[in-house]
């Protein structure tokens, strides 16, 4: 049965309106995802140039040169970030319990305190979190008036707490400023994070930069003591010096006169007068020994910096040769064994090794034969070399003393000297960076002298 022209039109028109129907579906659905793609492609560019900011954030933020800096720059930079018209950075005293507020921007009708009473154990989160979700954190800054805003906890590279930042709106700000996305939680906590290692690295140099002013300080201080000890060692050493001259002429005339009247005039002068003739001429030789050692200890003072290697052994030689005549005397003996090659002024030296030998000698009891034993000791940086004797000893309370200029502890009718023999040996060790110090088990058990010297490859 053939169809009428009538029903063909009719059903051709049912799928025309089908089409249209289905046409109109899919362009609504090709707007819809077309808007859809435009929303995310925008919060895309949005987070992207929020991430930038953060960026350039981190940049900036670490070449601040005060706190009171860093606060401002991280303030305006949140402010750009997220777009919000009031923010508040805080740094946490942990031993106060307080956040102290270093910078904040569009609190101007509001009266902020220097600090918020504040206890971390609060703290639950260490992400970013909306203010109106957490009771303690909105009764902590109602005073802020912010009825909808971000808070985000700094944190430092150990993951102590150290500050905060909030970033939010009042009432009055909706007209004007779009509501906060809690989406925003995560941007805010990436920045918050990066605020909190830039608050550390600030604190670190702060500390860093006043214990390297601290450290100048003091070393400007020791240098200056340095040059004030060497300016008063080179006057007393003119000093002593000028007045060993000095007093050398008029000791001279009364040398020649005293001497004048004992060879001419002894024998006209009583028992009384021989003696105090007798007094003289030893005072005055004894005052003529005093100024010889200290023009000695001056010359020692000023002597050349030159410096070589020198084998010890060949210093000690000549010692003894020149000490020949007192040895046979003495019967001493003498035993050096394996010394080393040492970096130092060979007159020095001689004379250093020169006074502690004639010292080991002197202070032997003249019925008992002097036995003198010079060894040494290699340390990874220095050589330790020992002159030990078998003499009269010392008492442990001062042997520190025999060092010092003048110090005498036995009688100068015992034993002739002027006690500056040590102190020579001493000043001579100090020039070559050494150190010298004695040891003896009490009195009859004998003495050593050490003398501790840098290795010649530690020169």
């Amino acid at each position: 049965m053939k169809s009428s022209p009538e029903q063909f039109n009719s059903q051709s028109k049912e799928e025309l309106v089908q089409m249209c129907a289905e046409l109109q579906d899919k362009v609504t659905r090709t707007i819809t995802l077309k808007q859809d793609l435009i929303g995310i492609k925008n919060d895309l560019d949005e987070e992207l140039n929020r991430f930038r900011v953060i960026e350039e954030f981190g940049r900036q933020g670490i070449f601040q040169e005060s706190i009171q800096g860093f606060g401002v720059l991280a303030v305006e930079y949140f402010i750009q970030a997220f777009e919000q018209p009031h923010c508040l950075i805080a740094e946490y005293a942990p031993d106060q319990k307080r956040l102290e507020i270093l910078s904040n921007f569009g609190f101007n009708n509001i009266e902020l305190p220097d600090f918020v009473n504040f206890d971390a154990k609060y703290l639950t989160k260490k992400e970013g979190f909306l203010l109106q979700h957490e009771t303690y954190f909105s009764e902590a800054f109602h005073f802020l008036q912010l009825e909808d805003a971000l808070i985000g906890p700094f944190f430092d590279s150990n993951g102590n707490f150290n500050g905060l930042v909030i970033c939010g709106q009042m009432s009055r700000d909706k007209l004007f400023y779009k509501p906060i996305n809690p989406k925003d939680r995560h941007a805010f906590t990436v920045m918050s994070r990066k605020a909190g290692h830039l608050l550390q690295n600030f604190r670190y140099n702060q500390k860093l930069k006043l214990e390297i002013e601290i450290r100048r300080a003091v070393e400007k201080e020791l240098e200056a003591k340095a040059n004030d000890l060497i300016r008063s060692n080179k006057d007393l050493e003119q000093f002593a010096y000028v007045v060993s001259h000095d007093l050398k002429a008029p000791l001279l005339n009364i040398s020649g006169f005293a001497q004048i009247l004992n060879t001419k005039y002894r024998n006209d002068l009583n028992a009384g007068g021989q003696e105090c003739l007798d007094y003289i001429l030893e005072g005055v030789d004894r005052f003529k020994s005093v100024i010889d050692a200290l023009l000695e200890f001056s010359r020692n003072a000023k002597a050349a910096e030159h410096k070589e290697d020198i084998q010890l052994q060949t210093i000690l030689d000549r010692i003894i040769r020149a000490f020949a005549f007192t040895i046979h005397q003495r019967d001493a003996t003498i035993k050096c064994h394996d010394l080393p090659v040492v970096h130092a002024n060979p007159e020095l030296m001689e004379q250093l090794f020169q006074n502690l030998i004639a010292n080991a000698i002197k202070f032997t009891p003249e019925e008992q034969k002097p036995c003198i034993e010079i060894k040494a000791e290699e340390k990874p940086d220095k050589l330790i070399i020992a002159v030990k004797d078998n003499g009269i000893g010392i008492e442990a309370d001062f042997l520190k003393e025999i060092f010092v200029p003048f110090r005498r502890l036995n009688s100068a009718t015992d034993y002739e000297g002027n006690g500056i023999g040590l102190s020579i040996s001493r000043k001579i060790v100090e020039r070559h960076n050494g150190e010298i110090w004695a040891h003896s088990d009490g009195i009859g058990q004998g003495t050593t002298v050490f003398v501790s010297l840098p290795k010649p490859n530690n020169n």
